[in-house]
Protein backbone atom coordinates (compact mmCIF):
# COMPACT_ATOMS: atom_id res chain seq x y z
CA UNK A 1 0.00 0.00 0.00
CA UNK A 2 3.54 2.48 0.72
CA UNK A 3 4.33 1.65 -2.12
CA UNK A 4 1.60 2.63 -4.54
CA UNK A 5 0.89 5.60 -2.51
CA UNK A 6 4.62 6.18 -3.27
CA UNK A 7 4.40 6.07 -7.17
CA UNK A 8 1.11 7.78 -7.21
CA UNK A 9 2.58 10.43 -5.35
CA UNK A 10 5.72 10.21 -7.63
CA UNK A 11 3.37 9.98 -10.68
CA UNK A 12 1.52 13.22 -10.07
CA UNK A 13 4.94 14.91 -8.67
CA UNK A 14 6.16 14.34 -12.39
CA UNK A 15 2.82 15.49 -13.83
CA UNK A 16 2.84 18.76 -12.25
CA UNK A 17 6.06 19.09 -13.26
CA UNK A 18 5.84 18.38 -17.11
CA UNK A 19 2.89 20.70 -16.87
CA UNK A 20 4.52 23.15 -15.49
CA UNK A 21 7.65 22.99 -17.89
CA UNK A 22 5.12 22.84 -21.18
CA UNK A 23 3.28 26.44 -19.28
CA UNK A 24 6.85 28.22 -18.84
CA UNK A 25 7.80 27.14 -22.56
CA UNK A 26 4.49 28.59 -23.48
CA UNK A 27 5.24 32.09 -21.50
CA UNK A 28 8.87 32.24 -22.84
CA UNK A 29 7.55 31.79 -26.36
CA UNK A 30 4.98 34.76 -25.42
CA UNK A 31 7.19 37.40 -24.62
CA UNK A 32 9.91 36.47 -27.16
CA UNK A 33 7.26 37.20 -29.91
CA UNK A 34 6.07 40.24 -27.96
CA UNK A 35 9.56 41.21 -27.94
CA UNK A 36 10.13 40.70 -31.61
CA UNK A 37 7.05 42.82 -32.54
CA UNK A 38 8.48 46.27 -30.30
CA UNK A 39 11.89 45.26 -31.45
CA UNK A 40 10.42 45.76 -35.72
CA UNK A 41 7.80 48.30 -34.34
CA UNK A 42 10.92 50.67 -33.14
CA UNK A 43 13.08 49.21 -36.41
CA UNK A 44 10.40 50.83 -38.77
CA UNK A 45 9.55 54.04 -36.32
CA UNK A 46 13.19 54.66 -36.14
CA UNK A 47 12.87 54.43 -40.90
CA UNK A 48 9.77 57.60 -40.62
CA UNK A 49 6.85 54.55 -40.95
CA UNK A 50 3.91 55.95 -39.41
CA UNK A 51 1.06 53.61 -38.44
CA UNK A 52 -1.22 56.30 -38.95
CA UNK A 53 -0.58 56.69 -42.43
CA UNK A 54 -0.47 53.03 -42.49
CA UNK A 55 -4.18 53.16 -41.46
CA UNK A 56 -5.12 56.04 -43.25
CA UNK A 57 -3.72 54.42 -46.60
CA UNK A 58 -6.48 51.61 -45.61
CA UNK A 59 -8.74 53.47 -45.14
CA UNK A 60 -9.15 53.33 -41.46
CA UNK A 61 -10.22 56.77 -39.80
CA UNK A 62 -12.38 55.19 -37.19
CA UNK A 63 -10.56 52.43 -35.12
CA UNK A 64 -10.91 50.60 -31.61
CA UNK A 65 -8.28 49.13 -30.09
CA UNK A 66 -8.10 45.41 -28.88
CA UNK A 67 -5.90 44.88 -25.41
CA UNK A 68 -5.38 47.81 -23.02
CA UNK A 69 -1.69 46.17 -21.58
CA UNK A 70 1.46 47.75 -22.99
CA UNK A 71 1.44 47.39 -26.81
CA UNK A 72 -2.16 49.12 -26.43
CA UNK A 73 -1.38 51.66 -24.65
CA UNK A 74 1.70 52.01 -26.55
CA UNK A 75 -0.11 52.31 -29.99
CA UNK A 76 -2.71 54.59 -28.04
CA UNK A 77 -0.06 56.99 -27.55
CA UNK A 78 1.68 56.88 -31.19
CA UNK A 79 -1.66 57.30 -32.74
CA UNK A 80 -2.52 60.71 -30.35
CA UNK A 81 -2.61 63.50 -32.29
CA UNK A 82 -3.09 61.97 -35.41
CA UNK A 83 -6.46 61.76 -37.90
CA UNK A 84 -6.60 58.26 -36.83
CA UNK A 85 -9.23 58.42 -33.85
CA UNK A 86 -9.31 55.85 -31.49
CA UNK A 87 -12.69 55.48 -30.57
CA UNK A 88 -12.62 52.87 -27.66
CA UNK A 89 -10.59 50.30 -26.22
CA UNK A 90 -12.10 46.54 -25.86
CA UNK A 91 -10.04 44.44 -22.97
CA UNK A 92 -11.59 41.30 -20.83
CA UNK A 93 -10.85 43.63 -18.14
CA UNK A 94 -12.72 46.70 -17.61
CA UNK A 95 -11.32 48.39 -14.49
CA UNK A 96 -10.53 50.77 -14.60
CA UNK A 97 -13.59 51.94 -17.46
CA UNK A 98 -11.62 54.40 -19.21
CA UNK A 99 -7.75 53.75 -20.80
CA UNK A 100 -5.89 57.41 -21.65
CA UNK A 101 -9.26 59.06 -21.36
CA UNK A 102 -11.39 56.39 -23.66
CA UNK A 103 -13.76 53.77 -23.13
CA UNK A 104 -13.46 50.46 -22.24
CA UNK A 105 -15.50 47.59 -23.90
CA UNK A 106 -15.99 43.72 -22.94
CA UNK A 107 -15.51 41.45 -25.78
CA UNK A 108 -18.87 40.54 -24.81
CA UNK A 109 -20.75 43.96 -24.96
CA UNK A 110 -22.26 45.82 -28.17
CA UNK A 111 -19.49 47.04 -29.64
CA UNK A 112 -20.11 50.75 -31.48
CA UNK A 113 -18.95 50.22 -35.41
CA UNK A 114 -15.55 51.70 -36.27
CA UNK A 115 -13.90 51.18 -39.59
CA UNK A 116 -11.23 48.46 -37.72
CA UNK A 117 -10.09 46.71 -34.76
CA UNK A 118 -6.75 46.17 -34.10
CA UNK A 119 -5.54 43.51 -31.87
CA UNK A 120 -2.69 44.15 -29.72
CA UNK A 121 -2.61 40.93 -28.13
CA UNK A 122 -0.88 39.36 -30.68
CA UNK A 123 -0.62 35.84 -29.08
CA UNK A 124 -4.23 35.35 -28.84
CA UNK A 125 -5.07 37.06 -31.97
CA UNK A 126 -7.14 34.20 -33.64
CA UNK A 127 -9.28 33.61 -30.91
CA UNK A 128 -9.78 37.33 -30.22
CA UNK A 129 -11.05 37.72 -33.90
CA UNK A 130 -13.19 34.87 -33.50
CA UNK A 131 -14.64 35.85 -30.86
CA UNK A 132 -15.45 39.21 -32.05
CA UNK A 133 -16.07 38.82 -36.20
CA UNK A 134 -19.45 37.67 -34.53
CA UNK A 135 -20.63 40.91 -33.95
CA UNK A 136 -18.07 43.72 -35.89
CA UNK A 137 -18.16 43.52 -39.41
CA UNK A 138 -15.13 45.46 -39.95
CA UNK A 139 -11.16 44.01 -40.66
CA UNK A 140 -9.69 42.77 -37.27
CA UNK A 141 -6.00 43.24 -37.61
CA UNK A 142 -3.30 41.94 -35.83
CA UNK A 143 -0.57 44.73 -34.85
CA UNK A 144 1.96 42.00 -35.50
CA UNK A 145 0.84 42.24 -39.16
CA UNK A 146 0.53 45.82 -39.16
CA UNK A 147 4.14 45.93 -38.20
CA UNK A 148 5.15 43.58 -40.73
CA UNK A 149 3.80 45.18 -43.11
CA UNK A 150 5.53 48.41 -42.54
CA UNK A 151 9.15 46.44 -42.84
CA UNK A 152 8.06 45.74 -46.60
Amino acid sequence: MAISYIALTLFAVFQFALLVSKNKDRIINKYKKYYLVMMGWMDIATKGFRLDEYLKNYGYHQIAVYGAGDMGKHLIQQLKGTEVRIQYVIDKITFPNQVDMLPVYRPEDILPAVDAVIVTPICEYLKIKEKISEQMKCPIISLEDIIAGGKT
